[in-house]
């Protein structure tokens, strides 16, 4: 099958999750891809291809490069990982929801041949707001390297590395659980991605200063960083609104491919389906983190640990998920 996909400006965790796995299924499966900026996919271009993927289309460029797609009589394959609709006003992308990039996924959703989501909660509000019906196809784990370490990342000097992973459209995730951020005996906090700065004392905050990692738009130089850290926990706070109840828990995929166990929020379904510490409200988040401080659990967390290893290739094994991308395009 001839497969385009309308290139994204930069690689980054969208191109990793949602439109790179289509080229690990054409070298397994024997399909060809080609890759078009949306101004490069001419009329005659669109003519050799069978199906053409988009994620999230944003622009007008994008829409155009979609229509002379359908005129061609190419299927149109729309691919979306967040609720873009329902971004909340505290979340930094909240501008970036335009007017037009509704139009431009509404325009999307009415000529889609196939719609695909990354999890059963966005499938959900899809058909609330769209009334269409798309298909969950889980972001999932590279697992043609197949490594994953074999044993929890060990305390080293006594000292406990609790992580957060995320960019600043997670600061109000951090903000609703401030104080559980507070100096804790044994404990080193730090924060991949952006700085929180109002979890400073002189900003309300409970900590003296901040460990923080810089963030990477490309998700492999993010993740060298991520497992050269080597922390024990990592912790991923989400206020409780529908556009997190949507999300994917590439965050514990994340956490557990970096050899640590992932404290989350129990009200997220991603998050409450698979081996994580579960936290309902602030106060067990703080209980939880003194709890993991404590010497001497090494064994339980291993074990536990060695849970997450099985569900990550039990279930989230790209090998494994990448059969359902085959199953839709055999449908094409």
């Amino acid at each position: 099958m001839k497969i385009g996909i309308l290139k994204k400006k930069e690689e980054s965790a969208v191109t990793h999750y949602r439109i790179a796995p289509f080229l690990d299924l054409a070298r397994t499966d024997g399909h060809f891809i080609f890759q078009y900026p949306p101004e490069s996919l001419t009329d005659d271009l669109c003519r050799g291809l069978d199906v053409l993927i988009i994620h999230r289309p944003a622009s007008e460029s994008e829409m155009k490069a979609v229509y002379r797609a359908k005129w061609a009589g190419v299927a149109i394959w729309l691919d979306l990982d967040d609720m873009l609709w329902a971004i909340p006003p505290a979340n930094a992308a909240y501008l970036n929801y335009s007017p037009q990039v509704h139009i431009c996924i509404t325009d999307a959703m009415r000529v889609a041949d196939v719609v695909t989501v990354s999890t059963q909660a966005l499938k959900e509000q899809v058909q609330i707001e769209f009334g269409k019906t798309a298909n969950v196809i889980p972001n999932a784990w590279n697992d043609r390297d197949d490594y994953l370490p074999d044993f929890w990342n060990l305390p080293q000097n006594g000292i406990t590395k609790v992580a957060h992973r995320g960019s600043n459209t997670h600061s109000a995730d951090l903000y609703q659980v401030r104080a559980a951020f507070q100096h804790i005996e044994n404990v080193h906090f730090e924060f991949f991605g952006f700085i929180p700065w109002f979890l400073l004392s002189e900003y309300g905050g409970n900590l003296r200063t901040l460990n923080v990692t810089g963030w990477s738009y490309n998700l492999a130089e993010f993740m060298k960083r991520f497992f050269a850290f080597k922390p024990q926990f990592v912790v991923f706070p989400l206020e409780d609104n529908i556009f997190n109840k949507c999300k994917s828990n590439i965050a514990w995929q994340e956490a557990t491919q970096a050899g640590a166990i992932t404290i989350a929020p129990s009200s997220m379904p991603e998050f409450s389906s698979v081996p994580c510490i579960l936290y309902d409200d602030e106060a067990g988040f703080i209980e939880i983190l003194h709890r993991v401080s404590e010497p001497g659990n090494s064994e339980f967390y291993n074990e536990l640990y060695l849970k997450n290893v099985k569900h990550l290739r039990d279930y989230y094994a790209l090998s494994k998920v990448n059969r359902i991308r085959a199953e839709l395009l055999s449908m094409i």
